[in-house]
């Protein structure tokens, strides 16, 4: 199979994020992975009546909530405090101009 077909198709930040080798983003998604499994089976173990698959997806989609809420950069809670932010600052600007 020629793989070389594929890059064709793409813009450049597509064939740099296709072509770009695997880093720490690649160790996190295990490690969050890992974490969702070791939990679910552990939460499972404990209350045995719940099958263990579905526990570990509710575990992950957790996981996945968490990182959206509280991710520093681009988590909604970050996005929400910079947009409180600007909005106090500019009510300070506002104020001094009155």
């Amino acid at each position: 199979m020629d793989v070389s077909t594929i890059f064709e198709d793409l813009n450049d930040a597509q064939r740099e994020a296709v072509g770009a080798p695997p880093g720490p983003m690649l160790v996190l998604a295990g490690g969050i992975g890992l974490a969702s499994g070791l939990a679910g089976v552990a939460i499972s173990s404990v209350a045995p009546r719940l099958p263990t698959g579905p526990v570990v997806v509710l575990v992950a989609a957790g996981c996945f909530a968490l990182s959206l809420l509280l991710a520093p950069r681009r988590g909604l809670l970050a996005r929400w405090r910079r947009r409180r932010h600007l909005v106090v600052e500019a009510a300070d600007q506002q104020q001094e101009a009155d």
